[in-house]
């Protein structure tokens, strides 16, 4: 293995555990390393189209410990997966188009503007997914209305980690 593609196996190994252990340890609501996986592996990976397929991957991985190991009092017996996966998984695959469209070179600007979009996408798609799947907001225009207003707090936190994370991967 050439030195160049050595240090990129690495560089994607430690993004991969930063971006898992950040959603297993104490943390503000959305404040994780997945969307700045998505936007700066996008940016520099050879391969961009297993990015997205990291991101769900590691999404997956860690909601099982999560909903089976941390969370479990809330949850009937084993959960594969969330019932707002399929949701999630949507917004990695929007972030993923977002990253692929702005940042198809890697400057400050550009991922603040790509951490911006994929904020905003990931809120509107995840928090429709809470709507959709009647998690406390009945499915009335008022009441996806009220999941979007009940998430706004956590918009300032995705971002946050977006533009956190983004520029330690850099």
């Amino acid at each position: 293995m050439d030195s160049l593609k050595q240090r990129n196996t690495i560089f994607f190994s430690l993004i991969l555990v930063v971006a898992f252990i950040s959603r297993l340890i104490p943390h503000p609501p959305n404040f994780t390393a997945l969307g700045a996986l998505l936007l700066v592996g996008t940016a520099v990976a050879g391969r961009k189209y297993l990015i997205p397929l990291m991101a769900i991957g590691v999404y997956f991985l860690s909601d099982l410990i999560l909903n089976n190991v941390i969370y479990s009092q809330f949850f009937d017996g084993f959960t594969l997966v969330s019932s707002i996966f399929v949701f999630v998984a949507l917004s990695y695959l929007a972030i993923f188009g977002i990253a692929r469209f702005v940042l198809n070179k890697m400057k400050p600007g550009r991922l603040l503007l790509a951490a911006v979009f994929s904020s905003i996408a990931f809120f509107l798609i995840s928090n429709f997914g809470v709507w959709w799947i009647g998690a406390g907001y009945p499915n009335t225009p008022e009441g996806l209305m009220a999941a979007y207003t009940a998430a706004l707090p956590y918009l300032s936190y995705d971002f946050l980690a977006n533009i956190v994370f983004g520029l330690a991967f850099t």
